[in-house]
């Protein structure tokens, strides 16, 4: 075992949340051909921590204010989580926005609040 598989234990202690995990599959109805997308959930459960990077900001727009927060999943590389994913996590839905950056003792997932204007 390495240096670094030994930091897995003491970064899975920090974890003080639990979230759920959704993918969007494509699936194809058999009567008419036509493939559509739908949310299912892929982890139950999954032990993590949220790290806010930044205060809100608002940025006024034509349309209304856009709140701009640097939002961070740290979980273990355990889960396969997909770019694109949906998060919740007590009671606050959050889209995935890329590639996860997974380390032998964790991986961090930038996200994006669902609701994003004020």
């Amino acid at each position: 075992m390495s240096i670094f598989e030994n930091l897995k234990i003491p970064a899975e202690s920090l974890y003080n949340k639990k979230c759920k995990v959704y993918e969007y599959t494509t699936s194809r109805d058999t009567a008419t051909g036509i493939d559509s997308t739908k949310e299912s959930e892929k982890y139950n459960d999954v032990p993590c921590r949220i790290s806010y990077k930044s205060i809100p900001n608002a940025s006024q727009t034509d349309t209304g204010s856009s709140l701009t927060q640097s939002i961070r999943l740290f979980c273990s590389p355990d889960y396969d989580i997909q770019p694109g994913s949906k998060i919740s996590c007590q009671g606050k839905v959050y889209k995935s926005s890329g590639e996860p950056a997974v380390y032998t003792s964790h991986q961090e997932i930038e996200l994006i609040l669902e609701q994003e204007w004020a």
